[in-house]
Protein backbone atom coordinates (compact mmCIF):
# COMPACT_ATOMS: atom_id res chain seq x y z
CA UNK A 1 0.00 0.00 0.00
CA UNK A 2 2.92 2.34 0.69
CA UNK A 3 4.18 1.87 -2.87
CA UNK A 4 0.69 2.54 -4.25
CA UNK A 5 0.31 5.71 -2.16
CA UNK A 6 3.80 6.87 -3.13
CA UNK A 7 2.65 6.87 -6.76
CA UNK A 8 -0.35 9.03 -5.74
CA UNK A 9 -2.76 6.16 -6.39
CA UNK A 10 -5.33 4.35 -4.26
CA UNK A 11 -6.48 0.77 -3.74
CA UNK A 12 -10.05 1.89 -3.05
CA UNK A 13 -12.17 1.55 0.07
CA UNK A 14 -11.11 3.65 3.04
CA UNK A 15 -7.98 4.64 1.12
CA UNK A 16 -10.07 7.20 -0.73
CA UNK A 17 -11.18 8.79 2.54
CA UNK A 18 -7.53 8.80 3.67
CA UNK A 19 -6.46 10.51 0.43
CA UNK A 20 -9.12 13.20 0.96
CA UNK A 21 -7.95 13.79 4.55
CA UNK A 22 -4.35 13.92 3.30
CA UNK A 23 -5.18 16.42 0.57
CA UNK A 24 -7.16 18.90 2.64
CA UNK A 25 -5.52 18.60 6.07
CA UNK A 26 -1.94 17.70 4.99
CA UNK A 27 -1.72 14.74 7.37
CA UNK A 28 0.58 11.87 6.34
CA UNK A 29 -1.29 9.26 4.32
CA UNK A 30 -0.64 6.49 6.87
CA UNK A 31 -2.04 8.57 9.70
CA UNK A 32 -4.98 9.57 7.50
CA UNK A 33 -5.69 5.90 6.86
CA UNK A 34 -5.45 5.27 10.59
CA UNK A 35 -8.07 7.98 11.22
CA UNK A 36 -10.45 6.66 8.60
CA UNK A 37 -10.07 3.01 9.67
CA UNK A 38 -10.35 3.83 13.37
CA UNK A 39 -14.13 4.29 13.20
CA UNK A 40 -14.55 0.98 11.41
CA UNK A 41 -12.32 -0.67 14.00
CA UNK A 42 -14.47 0.73 16.82
CA UNK A 43 -17.58 -0.68 15.15
CA UNK A 44 -15.85 -4.05 14.79
CA UNK A 45 -14.94 -3.96 18.48
CA UNK A 46 -18.55 -3.28 19.45
CA UNK A 47 -19.84 -5.98 17.10
CA UNK A 48 -17.32 -8.79 17.67
CA UNK A 49 -16.13 -8.01 21.19
CA UNK A 50 -13.31 -6.03 22.74
CA UNK A 51 -10.63 -8.71 22.23
CA UNK A 52 -11.11 -8.82 18.45
CA UNK A 53 -11.54 -5.04 18.38
CA UNK A 54 -8.14 -4.58 20.04
CA UNK A 55 -6.47 -6.92 17.53
CA UNK A 56 -8.10 -4.98 14.71
CA UNK A 57 -6.94 -1.69 16.22
CA UNK A 58 -3.39 -3.06 16.54
CA UNK A 59 -3.45 -4.09 12.88
CA UNK A 60 -4.72 -0.66 11.79
CA UNK A 61 -2.03 1.16 13.80
CA UNK A 62 0.77 -1.05 12.44
CA UNK A 63 -0.58 -0.64 8.90
CA UNK A 64 -0.59 3.16 9.18
CA UNK A 65 2.93 3.34 10.61
CA UNK A 66 4.37 0.92 8.05
CA UNK A 67 2.80 2.86 5.16
CA UNK A 68 4.38 6.14 6.33
CA UNK A 69 7.78 4.49 6.82
CA UNK A 70 7.68 2.84 3.37
CA UNK A 71 6.83 6.16 1.72
CA UNK A 72 9.65 7.93 3.59
CA UNK A 73 12.07 5.18 2.56
CA UNK A 74 11.11 5.48 -1.11
CA UNK A 75 11.64 9.23 -1.17
CA UNK A 76 15.23 9.22 0.04
CA UNK A 77 17.72 11.21 -2.05
CA UNK A 78 21.46 10.78 -1.90
CA UNK A 79 24.24 13.29 -2.41
CA UNK A 80 27.96 12.69 -2.57
CA UNK A 81 30.56 15.44 -2.12
CA UNK A 82 34.00 14.75 -3.57
CA UNK A 83 36.92 17.07 -2.89
CA UNK A 84 39.88 16.23 -5.09
CA UNK A 85 42.73 17.64 -7.14
CA UNK A 86 41.35 15.66 -10.12
CA UNK A 87 37.90 17.22 -10.37
CA UNK A 88 37.82 17.25 -14.19
CA UNK A 89 38.61 13.53 -14.44
CA UNK A 90 36.02 12.66 -11.80
CA UNK A 91 33.41 14.88 -13.48
CA UNK A 92 34.02 13.22 -16.86
CA UNK A 93 33.75 9.72 -15.34
CA UNK A 94 30.51 10.47 -13.49
CA UNK A 95 28.83 12.06 -16.53
CA UNK A 96 30.02 9.63 -19.21
CA UNK A 97 30.32 6.31 -17.38
CA UNK A 98 27.70 6.57 -14.63
CA UNK A 99 25.23 8.75 -16.53
CA UNK A 100 24.59 10.97 -13.51
CA UNK A 101 24.61 14.74 -13.02
CA UNK A 102 27.46 16.74 -11.55
CA UNK A 103 27.50 20.11 -9.80
CA UNK A 104 30.84 21.82 -9.28
CA UNK A 105 31.32 24.28 -6.43
CA UNK A 106 34.18 26.74 -6.16
CA UNK A 107 35.50 26.94 -2.65
CA UNK A 108 38.42 28.12 -0.59
CA UNK A 109 40.16 26.12 2.12
CA UNK A 110 39.73 27.68 5.56
CA UNK A 111 43.19 26.67 6.74
CA UNK A 112 45.30 27.27 3.62
CA UNK A 113 43.14 29.77 1.77
CA UNK A 114 43.68 27.79 -1.47
CA UNK A 115 40.97 27.86 -4.12
CA UNK A 116 39.49 24.43 -4.92
CA UNK A 117 36.69 22.92 -6.96
CA UNK A 118 34.48 20.33 -5.35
Amino acid sequence: MGIVFNQNASTGGTDIIAKIINKFFHIDIGKSLLLSDFLITLAAGLTFGPKIGMYALLGVVINGLVIDNVIQGLNVCKQVTIISEKSEEIKKYIIEELGRGVTIYDGRGAYTGERRKF
